[in-house]
């Protein structure tokens, strides 16, 4: 029983004292590295964020760093895949169709 209240009291100081403790040497010192630069060059540094952050975003937050050449690259190479699965089913489908017609005219 005397270990268990001596356990008790130990996290009872621990929980107060433990903040206590921390922020003072915390508010003492500096940081060691400097906060990380967050500028991104696909928004305008003039405008507010919430004007060029959305599904429709207003005219004059794009950047020259969209689109370009890789972008068309990309997407010449889906379309190019769509071509080449549509020519695939439909040849698929014409020689599925070929081979379901019979040979012969049913007599009557």
């Amino acid at each position: 029983m005397r270990r268990a209240l001596v356990a008790v009291l130990l996290l009872v100081a621990l929980v107060v004292a433990g903040p206590l403790a921390g922020s003072s040497m915390a508010a003492g010192t500096e940081p060691a590295d400097p906060p990380p630069v967050t500028v991104n060059e696909f928004f305008p540094q003039d405008r507010s964020l919430s004007d060029c952050l959305s599904a429709l975003p207003k005219p004059g937050c794009g950047s020259e760093a969209r689109g370009g050449m890789h972008q068309t690259a990309v997407f010449a190479a889906l379309m190019l895949g769509l071509l080449v699965i549509g020519t695939r089913v439909v040849f698929a489908i014409r020689r599925r169709d070929a081979a379901d017609v019979p040979d012969e005219q049913p007599q009557r």
